[in-house]
């Protein structure tokens, strides 16, 4: 069930957003793919991508 909920998800959300190669773009997702090895986070951080938290 986890490989279906989140690791797959996660990883066909990946392919959209390798994609979309625009600045200023926003991408709103759950909470559940975020975190953990398998979020989203750590996929893009693992491709390469900088990763920062704004707050305003």
């Amino acid at each position: 069930m986890y490989n279906i909920m989140l690791v797959d998800r996660n990883d066909a959300w990946m392919k959209t957003l390798e994609q979309l190669n625009e600045p200023g773009v926003m991408v709103l997702v759950g909470a559940l793919h975020m975190v953990g090895e398998d979020g989203l986070l750590t996929l893009l951080a693992d491709r390469g991508y900088s990763i920062k938290q704004v707050i305003n």
